[in-house]
């Protein structure tokens, strides 16, 4: 998908007023650096990629962006700012990073993490999610986010000062949990459930290309043999002009043989952007799955307000108490409570109630406000989403049609040869 494209795709969805449509972002190099300034050592090695950023032409001024900026950042920096988003926004379908290591290789046989071919898919991946966050109406105007562009000085410790750790630690752990929601929100179920569905689709097909692809390797390296086959065979004849033939059917078998790594590399980038749909499938559930969490801590509360209000009961004597109790055994052997000594219980009883009922409408409130935010923005990834897709199956299509092509060029070229005898 070039670049062009997946810009007018976002600006789609962006609300008329991100920042995409008044700067250009761009991740235009990447370097291989030292940990620690010295020579290079692959345990110290990493990938830095330089961020350029600049006002678009006939745009108006916008504060801070008078001057182009560059600066190099790791991996690891944008996976603090992915994680600082995820906190501080979690009604937000954050877009995903590109994978760190190399996953589901064909070809080639020796490929790494410092792989020229492999940074360049990454650097598209890291450039695409700058794109999809300065799209975004909310995201694209956080500071830090900004000064991940720009900020080259102290970025990272205002990051750490922003507490968001803390916040996405705390996430983190509770969306692990395995929570038992009795009333969970029926859209945002419905969408969780979706999100599980999409993981799976996208896994499968991305098995299903894998097999294409190894299938079309194979091929290509058939077709290698049939031109060294004929090379050899055109070598033994006598007659020049079957000599001929053979000799330049083997050249266009060689020539057809030669387009695997074009192919592979078709299908890598092809494949990079359904990873990060299935990504995107996590981060749709992962806010489903929050809002559950804020439902679970309703019902938690609702339960101890009605546990609280059946010790009011008993102490009152509108319900028998519990035969078994450790009050009603106390009191058998101690003596009842005095007046004085159930009206205190009372009061605390009653205040603790009071103070579950404040914290319980806080938690409706705050869960409504955020099953509307969140489902604001799932309409807006949506619409990315079907922008996205349709894109990546047009290039699906094209990958194979442009596969297919090429087969049947060999053999039209194959047969003309065959004719000239």
């Amino acid at each position: 998908m070039a670049k062009a494209n997946r810009v007018d795709n976002l600006l789609q969805c962006d609300g008329g007023d991100s920042l995409l449509r008044r700067v250009d972002i761009r991740l235009s190099e990447a370097e291989r650096r030292s940990g620690n300034g010295t020579a290079l050592k692959m345990s110290d090695a990493y990938t830095a990629y330089l961020v350029e950023a600049k006002l678009k032409r006939n745009t108006l001024l916008l504060e801070g962006w008078e001057e182009p900026s560059s600066l190099w950042r790791r991996y690891n920096d944008f996976v603090l700012l992915r994680d600082y988003l995820v906190a501080m926004y979690p009604w937000i379908v954050v877009p995903p990073l590109p994978e760190k290591h190399i996953s589901q290789v064909i070809q080639r046989t020796s490929l790494d993490n410092f792989d020229p071919d492999f940074i360049e898919r990454r650097r598209v991946g890291l450039e695409l999610f700058l794109l999809r966050v300065a799209s975004h109406p909310l995201l694209c105007n956080d500071p830090l986010y900004r000064g991940f562009i720009r900020q080259e000085a102290n970025w990272k410790e205002c990051l750490l000062s922003s507490g968001y750790q803390e916040k996405h630690d705390n996430v983190v752990k509770r969306i692990g949990a395995v929570l038992r929601v009795k009333k969970p929100h029926k859209r945002l179920e419905q969408l969780k459930a979706y999100s599980n569905e999409l993981r799976s689709h996208i896994n499968t097909i991305l098995s299903i290309r894998s097999k294409l692809l190894e299938r079309a390797c194979a091929i290509h390296k058939i077709h290698s043999n049939y031109g060294r086959i004929l090379a050899e065979w055109s070598a033994i004849e006598s007659d020049t002009t079957l000599a001929d033939a053979m000799q330049s059917a083997g050249h266009h078998m060689d020539a057809f043989s030669t387009g695997v790594d074009e192919v592979a590399d078709d299908e890598h980038l092809l494949n990079d952007h359904l990873k990060e749909y299935a990504l995107f499938a996590d981060a749709l559930k992962a806010v489903c799955t929050k809002h559950e969490v804020l439902q679970f801590d309703i019902e938690q509360l609702e339960a101890n307000i009605k546990s609280m209000q059946y010790q009011l009961d008993t102490v009152e004597g509108r319900v028998p108490a519990k035969t078994l109790s450790l009050t009603s055994l106390r009191s058998k052997l101690l003596g009842g409570e005095t007046g004085e000594q159930k009206a205190f219980r009372v009061r605390l009883i009653h205040s603790e109630v009071d103070r579950l009922k404040v914290e319980l409408e806080k938690h409706i409130i705050e869960a409504g406000e955020f099953a509307e935010k969140a489902l604001s923005d799932i309409d807006r990834f949506s619409k990315q989403k079907e922008l996205d897709l349709h894109e990546i199956f047009a290039n699906c299509a094209a990958i194979n049609i442009k596969l297919c092509q090429r087969g049947i060029q060999v053999w039209t070229n194959m047969r003309n040869c065959v004719d000239k005898l």
